[in-house]
């Protein structure tokens, strides 16, 4: 019998409701419960079993990275779990974890999905055995790859892929829309009617953050500038009783200085309302903040929560210790969790939710002017 790749053997399982047996070494009469127990795993397609922290063909997409097929099996046995919990039981088994894409990604792949971005050189008995591409070969087919899948491929109506998305999409627009803004910065001033056409004109294409106005929410208009710029968080009754109470400002302009070179400073504009929207301003809707009730998004373009976000990036504000809300299982939102009292984690919390958010946006954003989605 000829010897399967390791993500194919799991895949097959899968397929055929097999379940892989863990064993404590290459011995098949070894067998084990617990995946921190196993060293090796046999599927009943292979001949022998495989290494658990031997590489797989399942790469992380910014560094080409390979998992291990251990990071790979857990991420599959927890796929019903949610991010937060996920992410934890990896630290607590010291097994390194998939982000929330690269985990919908590849439980979509196992279930049965044709095609992923993650997987490279796989070998298959209809393609032969394939070459593993560099990084710059893989860049350099990317758009060729995407052209094709778009043109050839349909809708596949699972769970995963609504939550996931159909494609990854390139955000050089975004990039040169903030060049442009650092080069105004940088520019001498000229008349004030110029000045103010060019602070009108940064506005107009400045990403927009919108957030609940649900009273349960942690995140407000009187606390998300000082959450998001200092990463530090205020609890919202406290900050609405030191702002003189109300309901806060109607708009609120955060800047944050990317970690990104290219980015620099990005400047966001955040609302709780949708009020006095116009059709264009959809298109620079970057990221919601929810409390998980559906009735937010009543007067969204995209009421349905999935539909929501697959186009924007989610966010749950949540305090430590408080069960993971259904929301950050059932839609595609992640949960961001602070302290009650203690504030000596707020600034990582922060800096976490901003490199997600700036992947998202640069993986996944269309263009902010005119785009289409």
């Amino acid at each position: 019998m000829e010897q399967l790749d390791a993500l194919l053997g799991l895949k097959n399982s899968i397929s055929k409701n097999e379940t892989p047996k863990l064993l404590a070494n290459e011995n098949t009469n070894s067998g084990v419960e617990k995946l921190s127990e196993a060293k090796f795993v046999a599927f009943a397609e292979s001949p022998k079993p495989f290494n658990l922290d031997e590489n797989t063909k399942f790469i992380k997409l910014e560094t080409s990275e390979p998992f291990t097929l251990r990071s790979i099996y857990f991420a599959w046995l927890l796929r019903d779990s949610s991010i937060a919990d996920y992410i934890q039981q990896c630290s607590e088994y010291g097994i390194r974890n998939l982000t929330f894409l690269e985990r919908t990604d590849l439980i979509s792949w196992l279930e049965g999905s044709a095609e992923s971005e993650h997987v490279v050189g796989l070998e298959t008995k209809e393609t032969g055995k394939a070459e593993v591409p560099t990084r710059e070969h893989k860049v350099g087919e990317k758009s060729e790859q995407v052209k094709w899948l778009q043109d050839n491929s349909r809708v596949v109506s699972n769970h995963n892929t609504i939550l996931h998305g159909a494609k990854p999409t390139n955000f050089l627009s975004l990039r040169k829309d903030v060049l442009d803004y650092i080069h105004m910065n940088k520019s001498s001033h000229g008349s004030a009617a110029e000045d103010a056409d060019r602070s009108a004109k940064r506005r107009n294409r400045d990403p927009i953050i919108l957030l609940s106005p649900s009273a349960s929410s942690l995140l407000t208009m009187h606390n998300v500038k000082k959450f998001l710029e200092e990463g530090i968080f205020v609890p919202p009754l406290e900050a609405a009783q030191a702002a003189g109470g109300g309901r806060g400002s109607g708009l609120v302009t955060v800047n944050h200085k990317s970690s990104k070179s290219n980015l620099g400073t990005m400047r966001f504009i955040v609302v709780d309302n949708t009020e006095n929207f116009k059709p264009d301003y959809w298109n620079r809707v970057v990221c919601v903040f929810t409390t998980g009730q559906a009735w937010q998004f009543r007067d969204y373009k995209w009421s349905e929560p999935h539909q929501l976000f697959h186009h924007v990036k989610g966010f749950l504000v949540q305090y430590i210790g408080d069960a993971p809300h259904p929301a950050t299982r059932d839609w595609n939102v992640e949960g961001v969790f602070v302290e009650r009292v203690r504030r000596h984690t707020d600034r990582e919390v922060v800096s976490q939710l901003w490199d997600k958010l700036e992947r998202w946006v640069e993986n996944r954003w269309p263009l902010l002017n005119g785009g289409r989605r």
